[in-house]
């Protein structure tokens, strides 16, 4: 649910029709650690038609209170594979989840918007979040961004590569205070190469 009910599961990742699950149990490989211990490597499984997914969540020691995905996808097969990536989850403020920022300023969420902000409350309730999308002039950019109530999805059609891989960052923010996790989200659209660590 993450601090204080921020999330209900979030930030599942799709490729096409299949759902990343880190596997458990015993004969399962664990996921490992790199960066000091400050990023989760979450093992590669196979998503379908000939694609392998892995995960990469860093949060950093210091600093802005965010959470950063790399997704990779790779392809293991002779010929390029064309796939919809979807990044999406509930959000733990229900019937009181407002839209309360866009990256545009207007309070209309686009496929063309870098990020948005959602709330319950300002400094109460469920803690203010940021969902950073996509940077300026990605090469890889969503072709939607959702929030419907506590809903959230952005999509990303790629296509991978014969034998090669296709990677998407994105980053999850979280305080109890509006105004600083749009500034976060600012911050973390400019790429400074804090957020780019490793």
């Amino acid at each position: 649910s993450g601090t204080i009910d921020a999330y209900d599961g979030c930030y599942y990742l799709d490729v096409g029709s299949m759902r990343y699950q880190q596997p458990f149990g015993p004969t399962m490989m664990p996921p490992g650690s790199s960066l000091g211990g400050r990023q989760t490597d979450l093992v590669p499984l196979d998503v379908g038609m000939g694609l392998t997914a892995e995960r990469h969540i860093y949060v950093p020691s210091t600093g802005p209170g965010y959470a950063r995905y790399i997704d990779v996808v790779n392809n293991t097969t002779g010929a390029d594979v064309s796939v919809t990536m979807t990044i999406s989850g509930n959000l733990g403020s229900d019937f009181g989840t407002v839209l309360m920022a866009t990256s545009s300023g207007d309070m209309v969420l686009t496929a063309a918007d870098l990020w948005f902000a959602t709330d319950d409350m300002d400094g109460s309730g469920d803690p203010s979040l940021a969902h950073v999308v996509q940077g300026d002039g990605a090469l890889v950019p969503a072709s939607s961004i959702t929030q419907m109530m506590d809903n959230i999805s952005y999509s990303f059609p790629v296509t991978v590569p014969a034998g090669g891989r296709v990677a998407i960052m994105t980053f999850a923010v979280q305080d109890q205070n509006q105004a600083t996790v749009q500034a976060t989200a600012a911050y973390i659209e400019g790429l400074p190469d804090d957020v780019l660590l490793g």
